[in-house]
């Protein structure tokens, strides 16, 4: 879904969003600029949003929101707490004339992805410490079914063979999988 609010344009991305819709999101709010009968500016800011992660100045644009339908009652602030800093909101900025900025011919979505979604308020443990053990044996703390979230973000590629965008990008049942081929189950 697009929302034009003048001086940036939203883009949010539901978890339903097939992959056609995800690749095409960015080029479509761009296109839509170009083309805009009142003759914006193509360089307005467009805004990536995830479902479940709306800040205040995306969900103050309608009054009947419901701010606990996918953040698991959770808050705005909690949610941005445990996602880390604010690269998890993405400002693009359209080309002009085809000149590209930043050597981006077409940005797609996982360009425009967060790197690391590292919870900042967690502590990371060595390797030996999460892998393989018991609940009882984990360091003090530590959430036995996220023990993949207190791996520092080498550790985590090394041990489950991703980035943490794309394992969290998969099926829960798939990363259960995973966790449990990797001894973090």
């Amino acid at each position: 879904m697009l929302l034009d609010i003048w001086d940036q344009v939203f883009l949010w991305m539901g978890k339903g969003a097939n992959n056609l819709e995800k690749e095409a999101a960015v080029t479509t709010a761009q296109e839509y600029l170009q083309t805009h009968p009142g003759g914006r500016d193509v360089n307005t800011p467009i805004i990536l949003i995830k479902q479940g992660l709306e800040p205040p100045t995306f969900i103050g644009w309608f009054h009947a929101w419901d701010p606990h339908m996918w953040s698991h009652g959770k808050c705005y602030e909690e949610l941005k707490a445990e996602l880390g800093d604010a690269t998890n909101i993405i400002k693009i900025t359209v080309s002009v004339g085809g000149i590209q900025s930043q050597d981006m011919k077409k940005p797609t979505l996982t360009q425009l992805q967060p790197t690391s979604l590292t919870p900042s308020i967690l502590a990371s443990f060595p390797v030996d410490q999460l892998v393989n053990r018991l609940a009882e044996d984990l360091p003090e703390g530590v959430d036995p079914t996220k023990k993949e979230e207190y791996l520092s973000n080498e550790d985590f590629a090394l041990v489950l063979g991703m980035a943490r965008l794309e394992f969290y990008s998969m099926p829960h049942w798939k990363q259960q999988n995973l966790k449990k081929q990797s001894g973090l189950f």
